[in-house]
């Protein structure tokens, strides 16, 4: 932590760093570990809570949400293919 050196020679602490929001941070393992969704919500909230508390962590939450995103359209997709597919092959029987 720097000090402040003000004009009477003085020396003031400087001010604590704010806080890391944990959703922030949590939200952003998870979506590495491939929980999209969760991630997505998660991250969206905790952005949120960053910019609304002016706390750290907002760099986490647009991780998680851009991954958790990502994810959540592949998978998304991967579903309604696999669903046509099995439709296609007359049911799976």
């Amino acid at each position: 932590m720097s000090n402040i050196r003000i004009p009477d020679g003085d020396v003031v602490p400087a001010p604590p760093a704010p806080e890391t929001n944990g959703l922030a941070v949590g939200a952003f393992v998870i979506s590495l570990f491939g929980a999209s969704l969760p991630a997505l919500i998660m991250g969206i909230i905790a952005l949120k809570q960053c910019r609304r508390d002016h706390r750290r962590g907002d760099g986490f939450a647009l991780a998680a949400i851009w991954i958790g995103g990502l994810g959540t359209v592949f998978w998304s997709i991967f579903m309604i293919a696999l669903i046509i597919g099995v439709a296609a092959s007359g049911g799976g029987s």
